[in-house]
């Protein structure tokens, strides 16, 4: 009797046991799945081990029993097929309205597999040379039933391809290999029943890549990890199940600094404590968790006592506080997506002031569309981008020496698939904040240049063309190397360009900037500062920045005309940046008188709707020549 490959597959089940109750589990649907594919393999080799035995001992055995079992072993194969084609379905389907369709048909092919097993006919026969084996139409029956489920198995694996976990694809797809490798080898081996075998490697394969609870506890904690909140909370959208969540965030609050050991004491205790609550709780980051409930009410009960306990200080003496943030989804229905639970979590930390949550936030519906928003933005302009239609509108800048157009104001635009023009205002700012400005505004600045060297504004009049460029792009490294290849490019004297720079925050950004426009002014490029007067901007930085124009912002031009005070700021500013030999552009001029005293005041340049709104560059084309 040849029962190694049998000992081996037990021996696998059973350390599979062992990691699965020795570890937390996460409450997961697919789990059950997996535990009775392990009970219908085990029963399977424990059927290989007694028949083997049978067959060497048929004997001392009534004929129909042994038929029995035979048949019973068969049927097991059957079983863990239609186990296998189960694990496919409830992933292709995790909808909860077809989970008793599922069932009904697993229950059906159960039960078509055992009787038609147990209906047809299996005997035993004897070889010349003592060996004994099994024959009759039970076995092709229950090997063509378990290779229909095989094939039905890879259909669906084929048309559900782009819906399936990749994981779970591929841990199905050798399990299925084993299954036909153990069938050839076994009929080419008869010696040796290799099928519960090749089950056993497939189940450990399962447990390995999917369903090994280790993989979903943080090493440090031993509670559930990110990965574990993202698999349940798939899990509960599949079952279309409401859930309450809290999101908990906290830091130290020391006047004194602190050793690295009692750090590692305090986090201790906040974790022992988080234990203590017997609730379901994910840690997030190193000082994030997430808490799960089924309903508002356990929720708030669990949520008071967290911030009590905070109230408390921490460490060896009690001594150190901590600082608590926390955030509160009341429903996660309230989200069209799995993945957007943990979005909004990360929108609200980002996006919402600190300052004002002393008292916690509830995450309402305006939050989340506040969030559903700013995505719905991010895709326009990734769109835009895709699609090439990122425009480029053009606004003239009068001077008020030559009384004519020389430079104009390159503004972006979104062109959508209507027609309709999307202003920057309405998405620079998530650009910004997504990182996309940075391609965003290569586009733009690669458009002004193949508009100068296609049109030449500057054969009517033109000098330059002035180019917003946002924080983040002032403080990109490699702007510069890559400005100058577009200029490269599109042959364009530099001297045709004017950047408009805006005040950056901390020091290294500034250094950054400082070693673009370095950069950029060695190769004949020269800047602007944008937007004087509102934000940090300041003479001080005029100062420092190597800039040769400045502009007054619209709202300071307004408040010249409306506030007394504003006056006599902006003629205070005006005359001492005059005194350092730069140009004057005063935007947000709008009307004739509004002109007439900027022209009093000796400033260079004026921009505004008085003379033109931002055209397309066809308009502004025709603008400019009808101008000269």
């Amino acid at each position: 009797m040849n029962i190694e490959v049998q000992i081996c597959g037990l021996a696998i089940l059973f350390v599979i046991l062992y990691l699965i109750m020795s570890q937390r589990k996460l409450p997961l649907r697919s789990t059950k799945t997996f535990l009775g594919i392990w009970v219908i393999v085990l029963l399977s080799l424990l059927l290989d081990i007694y028949a083997l035995y049978l067959i060497e001992n048929i004997e001392h055995y009534n004929e129909v029993y042994v038929a029995k079992i035979f048949k019973l072993h068969m049927a097991t194969f059957a079983w863990t097929t239609i186990y296998g084609l189960l694990f496919v379905l409830k992933d292709a389907y995790p909808d909860k309205s077809i989970k008793n369709t599922i069932r009904v048909l697993f229950v059906v092919l159960v039960a078509v597999s055992t009787i038609g097993t147990m209906l047809c006919e299996l005997y035993v026969v004897r070889d010349g040379d003592g060996s004994n084996y099994t024959r009759g139409n039970a076995l092709i029956f229950t090997y063509g039933f378990a290779a229909v489920m095989v094939v039905f198995i890879a259909v669906f694996l084929r048309i559900k391809r782009k819906i399936l976990n990749p994981t779970k694809k591929y841990c199905i797809g050798i399990w299925v290999t084993m299954w036909v490798v153990a069938g050839v080898g076994q009929t080419l081996f008869q010696d040796y029943l290799l099928f519960s075998f090749a089950s056993a490697i497939g189940v450990m394969v399962i447990f390995m890549k999917l369903e090994n609870p280790d993989n979903y506890i943080d090493r440090v904690t031993g509670l559930f990890n990110s990965n574990a909140f993202g698999r349940y909370t798939r899990q509960l959208y599949a079952m279309h199940k409401n859930a309450t969540m809290l999101l908990i965030k906290y830091d130290f609050n020391f006047k004194e600094s602190i050793s690295y050991e009692t750090e590692v004491i305090i986090n201790k205790q906040i974790e022992e404590f988080v234990k203590s609550l017997n609730t379901l709780v994910f840690r997030e980051s190193e000082r994030e968790f997430i808490f799960v409930f089924d309903d508002e009410e356990s929720a708030k009960v669990c949520q008071d006592k967290l911030v009590e306990r905070f109230k408390q200080p921490w460490g060896e003496k009690h001594r150190r506080k901590t600082v608590l943030e926390w955030y509160f989804i009341p429903n996660t229905e309230l989200l069209s997506r799995p993945e957007d639970v943990l979005g909004i979590f990360q929108y609200a930390t980002q996006n919402l002031n600190s300052a004002d949550l002393a008292n916690g936030l509830i995450i309402d519906d305006e939050v989340i569309k506040s969030m559903y928003n700013e995505k719905a933005v991010e895709n326009q302009i990734i769109k835009a981008l895709e699609n090439d239609r990122i425009e480029v509108f053009y606004q003239p800048i009068f001077s008020v020496k030559d009384k004519r157009y020389t430079t104009a104001e390159a503004l972006v635009r979104i062109r959508e698939k209507d027609g309709s023009i999307v202003q920057p205002g309405k998405f620079i700012h998530v650009a910004e904040k997504k990182g996309i400005i940075i391609k965003l505004g290569e586009v733009v600045f690669e458009e002004v240049c193949r508009f100068i060297s296609e049109y030449k504004p500057y054969t009517y009049g033109i000098d330059y063309i002035e180019v917003n460029l946002s924080v983040v792009q002032c403080v990109y490294e490699h702007l510069a190397e890559d400005f100058i290849g577009i200029l490269d490019r599109y042959k364009v004297d530099p001297t045709r360009i004017v950047l408009e720079i805006t005040e950056t925050a901390s020091v290294r950004e500034k250094a950054i900037l400082l070693n673009n426009m370095e950069k950029l002014k060695e190769y004949g490029v020269r800047f602007a500062l944008d937007d004087f007067g509102t934000g940090q901007s300041n003479l001080n930085y005029i100062v420092d920045m190597p800039v040769d124009v400045v502009k007054f912002d619209n709202t300071m031009t307004k408040a010249y005309f409306e506030d007394g005070t504003a006056k006599y700021v902006m003629d205070a500013a005006m005359h001492m940046i005059q005194g350092m030999e730069l140009q004057i552009v005063s935007e947000g001029i709008e009307r004739k008188e509004q002109y007439q005293t900027m022209e009093e005041l000796g400033i260079d340049y004026i921009q505004g709707y008085y003379f033109s709104k931002p055209v397309e560059k066809e308009k502004f084309m025709e603008l400019i020549k009808h101008n000269k």
